[in-house]
């Protein structure tokens, strides 16, 4: 079975997110366990049913609260003064009733999205052992920020190009796919190393008719799965190719969490392209997912062109999620050409009418997700924190106002001690008009931050590269404030002045992160070398005559 129609690679398309290793139960299933847990195993402690009943309720409270806060308990720096004040006697019990015990609970019972994939890897061993298997590692981030804009971008150096690749891809020739190695190449990627976007390496990758590709998916808020970002893939998978026909795309996502509008956009894109999209939300299910992808997959082309009929049909009718470019048929003039074609025929409107086209469709794209453009990225942090005003970094000053530009204002303190910056903390239910306030506000300035004139109601968006927002704990702000060098970043009060809408605010953020890493990433001009001394050459020249 695997022989058959089998002539062209299979790509196997796998998210490495922190979310792998999490228990795959819904909240409310969460929320079910959690008292019973804590409950039985409180009683069958001595030390705790020895203390006095106030106490037991304090304790059960406290643990209540560690373990909601995640598997490593409360987080550094975010312990309450009760708490930090607990007597050892009421610290009894803390290695029966732990968080680690109970997220090791709940894994034993409802597993993982890394054991599920696992699992179905296992299960499709034996059919792609005799294809040529590449296996594309990617991450999805909760939000756009700068940081997936930089990743989607080219590296600078031949090095940083290389350890990219290494960390991404893998590839396994005929006969030799192993499920082991694969789970052992995704643990030894080290967490710091992110990739590049998929779909914009897969559309690279992809471009024979006889590829098909497996996706798997865990991360239920990721950017790689929102309806935007899937219908500009659908697009690129479109002017990848110079065939009408695109990669056959299937995609098996992971947990109960998975909302009805990205599974509704996945399962369209894959109908699209003559794929299936199964949601698995419990051990179950893993079997005869793997069982539909198998014979659908590698049984010929039959089944996969019945389903694009069927969506080119949905789309005649205009009954579709989703507004994907129709796929070239034959006997029917395609709805989508290729930029190629367009730049062979030499016709320069068409090459821009095209060209256009995709960036509107980029832009409209962008304009209806909520980018965070305050967190700045990695090369610009460096440069917006730098104290020293050295001379390879004297631009930042520019940065500084191209970001005031649009609303942000960053400030550095390099020297211990206080910064002199005081804030109205928010309040989640409610101030007195009813309404609160979004998130961290500037409320008054002393020295030595008075002297950087600071606008009172300034809205503070980022400590370095973590965002602060209405939840962030005081205990938090204080820990990162702490740290030196530390780079804060406000979001100016408009008193009136115009507010960038999002259709604006992006390529301005664009700008920004290339400026940045040409400028950190390229060594610096120079006058006794070009292109610099060249150019000096000429205007010398041109003066003599």
């Amino acid at each position: 079975k695997g022989n058959e129609g089998g002539a062209g690679t299979f790509y196997l398309c796998v998210e490495a997110s922190d979310v792998l290793l999490e228990p795959m139960c819904s909240t409310w299933e969460l929320q079910q366990e959690l008292v019973p847990y804590v409950l039985s195993h409180s009683l069958e402690n001595d030390k705790f049913l020895k203390l006095p009943k106030p106490e037991r309720q304090a304790r059960v409270k406290i643990l209540t609260q560690r373990i909601l806060s995640g598997e490593s308990g409360s987080a550094a720096g975010d312990v309450s003064e009760s708490e930090a004040q607990e007597s050892p006697q009421n610290r009894a019990g803390d290695d029966d009733i732990s968080p680690q015990q109970f997220w090791a609970y709940l894994r034993s019972k409802y597993g993982t999205r890394l054991g599920s994939i696992v699992e179905m890897l296992q299960l499709l061993e034996p059919l792609l052992q005799s294809r040529r298997v590449v296996v594309l590692r990617f991450e999805g981030d909760t939000k756009p920020t700068a940081s997936l804009f930089l990743r989607a971008s080219a590296p600078c150096s031949s090095s940083a190009a290389a350890s990219m690749a290494e960390a991404s891809e893998k590839e396994f020739p005929a006969g030799s796919f192993s499920t082991a190695a694969i789970t052992a190449w995704l643990q030894e990627v080290p967490s710091s190393q992110r990739v590049a976007p998929l779909w914009s390496r897969l559309s690279r990758q992809a471009a024979t008719e006889d590829s098909c590709a497996l996706i798997l998916c865990a991360n239920v808020q990721s950017t790689e799965t929102i309806p935007e970002a899937l219908g500009v893939a659908a697009r690129a998978l479109c002017e990848a190719v110079e065939e009408p026909e695109v990669i056959c795309l299937s995609a098996v996502t992971f947990g109960p969490d998975f909302t009805s509008e990205r599974l509704a956009a996945l399962e369209e894109l894959c109908a699209w392209s003559g794929g299936l999209s199964f949601n698995v939300d419990e051990p179950g299910m893993l079997a005869p997912a793997a069982d539909c992808i198998s014979s659908h997959l590698f049984n010929g082309q039959g089944s996969r062109g019945e389903r694009r009929r069927y969506y080119a049909q949905k789309q005649e009718l205009g009954n579709c999620f989703m507004q994907l470019p129709k796929i070239v048929r034959e006997g029917t003039t395609p709805a989508v050409t290729p930029l190629s074609s367009l730049a062979a025929s030499g016709s320069s409107s068409s090459m821009r009418s095209g060209l256009d086209t995709l960036s509107s469709l980029i832009l409209d794209a962008s304009s209806n997700l909520d980018f965070d453009c305050a967190v700045p990225s990695e090369t610009m942090l460096a440069v917006l924190s730098d104290v020293t005003l050295a001379l390879l970094r004297r631009w930042s000053r520019s940065l500084r106002i191209w970001r005031m530009r649009r609303g942000m204002r960053d400030v550095v303190f390099g020297e211990p001690g206080g910064i002199g910056l005081d804030f109205e903390e928010p309040h989640l239910e409610g101030n007195e008009e009813g309404v609160p306030p979004s998130t961290w506000r500037l409320r008054a300035t002393h020295p030595p931050a008075s002297a950087l004139k600071m606008e009172v109601g300034s809205e503070l968006v980022a400590i370095n590269q973590v965002r602060v927002t209405e939840r962030t704990p005081r205990s938090e702000v204080a820990r990162r404030i702490s740290v030196r060098p530390v780079s804060l970043t406000f979001r100016l009060p408009s008193n009136g002045s115009p507010v960038f809408s999002g259709r604006d605010v992006f390529p301005m953020m664009v700008s920004e992160i290339v400026i940045s890493e040409l400028r950190e990433g390229l060594p610096p001009l120079k006058t006794s070398a070009p292109p610099l001394s060249t150019a000096l050459q000429r205007v010398a020249a041109a003066k003599a005559r």
